[in-house]
C-alpha cells in the first residue's frame, strides 16, 4: 500500500530501460500518484539525448497499465548548467503546481554514482531508495544502439521501437 500521496521520479530516460522500469514500479508501490520528471527537456538531439520528451513519455507510458497511466503525471525540465539552484527551483515549482503544496511526497531513486547527487537536493521530500540493477545503464544501451546498423527510431511510426531498445 502506498505511504505517500505523491512519489517523484527524476531521470533523462535516454532510453527507458528495465532498471528504470523497476524504479517506477517501486514508485507505484510507494505513492498514490506518480510525478515523472523528464530531464534534459530542451536539449537538441544528439547521441547522449536522442529522444525528445514526448518520445520518452510515449516509450514509458507504453510499458504501463491503464491504471498506472492514470496515476502518472509527467513534467519536463531543462538543464541549468552550473546552477543546481535554478534546476531545483524549476522542479519544485512544477511539482508544486501538480500537488497544490501537498507535503506528503517522496522521491524515489537509486544512488548509483556521483551523478545521482541531485537526489539529495530535495530535503523536504523523503528519499525512498530503490536498489538498482547496476549492470544496466543507458549510456551502454545508447552506444550499442547507435554503433549498430540501427537508425534513430520514429516512435510515432515504429511501434516496436520500445521492444527493440529493451532487447539490447
Amino acid at each position: 500500500m502506498a505511504n505517500y500521496k505523491y512519489a517523484v521520479v527524476i531521470g533523462r530516460f535516454q532510453p527507458f530501460h528495465l532498471g528504470h522500469q523497476k524504479m517506477l514500479e517501486k514508485a507505484f508501490k510507494t505513492g498514490n500518484k506518480i510525478i515523472l520528471v523528464l530531464g534534459s527537456a530542451k536539449c537538441a538531439r544528439n547521441t547522449k539525448n536522442p529522444w525528445t520528451p514526448a518520445e520518452r513519455e510515449e516509450m514509458i507510458r507504453s510499458t504501463l497499465s491503464v491504471e498506472e497511466n492514470a496515476r502518472l503525471r509527467t513534467i519536463c525540465v531543462r538543464d541549468y548548467y552550473y546552477s543546481d539552484n535554478l534546476w531545483v527551483a524549476d522542479v519544485q515549482q512544477k511539482v508544486n503546481e501538480i500537488t497544490g503544496g501537498e507535503k506528503n511526497i517522496c522521491i524515489v531513486g537509486h544512488r548509483k554514482d556521483k551523478s545521482s547527487y541531485y537526489l539529495g537536493l530535495f530535503p523536504q521530500w523523503t528519499f525512498e531508495d530503490h536498489v538498482g540493477i547496476d549492470i544496466l545503464n543507458a549510456t551502454d544501451i545508447r552506444e550499442n544502439y547507435f554503433s549498430s546498423s540501427h537508425l534513430m527510431p520514429n516512435w510515432s511510426t515504429e511501434k516496436n521501437a520500445v521492444e527493440k531498445v529493451r532487447a539490447m
